[in-house]
């Protein structure tokens, strides 16, 4: 009946919340059995020495289970508290994913405003050329002030077209090491999930083991009935 805390001690990579809710459950059926064999002592006519050996060695497992019980709890706390520190990293981490996912986009982006900068210088060269042969002829003040409107707002555009693209790639060149970080964050991403396979193998097991918790039952039963035939042949 060695329930130690050093046997629930776990590593800082694996988190056997599993494990814990079963101990705990298996605790509390041994707390609840041991009360039901406290009541049924108390209750039991006898020689008065046996049953006050019956009681002692009742009451010493029933402290023993209690505690083991208490330090249960705080670990599965402490591993709670692991697995939600975890999850947030998780969360952060899928976060920057799916942000690291719109980058192609921007490529996308940026290769369009190239062309639509080319077709704006284009088209700027063309109405500088076709203002520099309207200079040569006479025009009224109305055509004048037209084609300079014209000629301005072409100039304004093809400066916000060259803001864009430059913001445009600078996001671009810091795509390599985006692309880096998304490879560490997926190397994690695989890490967790062979952890997380192997918790479910671990949780399959100890369910396995703790599926009949009355042989354990019988053995404190056995054990107990040994420590009472020792003390009294004592």
């Amino acid at each position: 009946m060695n329930n130690s805390s050093s046997s629930f001690s776990v590593s800082p990579e694996t988190t056997y919340v599993a494990e814990l809710a079963i101990a705990l459950q298996t605790a509390k059926k041994r707390i609840q059995d041991l009360e039901n064999e406290k009541h049924f002592a108390s209750n039991t006519p006898g020689d008065g020495i046996g049953a006050n050996q019956q009681m002692a060695v009742v009451n010493l497992a029933g402290q023993v289970l209690s505690h083991n019980y208490a330090r249960l709890n705080e670990v599965m706390g402490e591993q709670l508290s692991t697995m939600h520190a975890r999850f947030l990293e998780l969360r952060s981490n899928k976060a920057v994913e799916d942000r690291e996912r719109e980058q192609p986009r921007e490529g996308q982006t940026l290769a369009a405003l190239q062309v639509e900068l080319a077709n704006e210088r284009a088209a700027n060269t063309e109405l500088t050329a076709e203002n520099e042969k309207l200079k040569t002829r006479t025009l009224s003040a109305a055509e004048l002030r037209e084609v300079e409107r014209e000629s301005e707002e072409l100039s304004t555009r093809c400066a916000e077209l060259q803001d864009e693209l430059a913001g445009l790639q600078t996001k671009y060149d810091a795509l390599p090491q985006r692309r880096s970080r998304r490879g560490a964050l997926e190397e994690g991403w695989k890490r967790l999930k062979s952890t997380n396979a192997s918790l479910n193998r671990k949780m399959a097991d100890l369910l396995q083991v703790h599926a009949e918790p009355e042989s354990e039952y019988d053995s404190i039963k056995k054990w107990r009935a040994h420590f009472v035939g020792e003390t009294a042949g004592a």
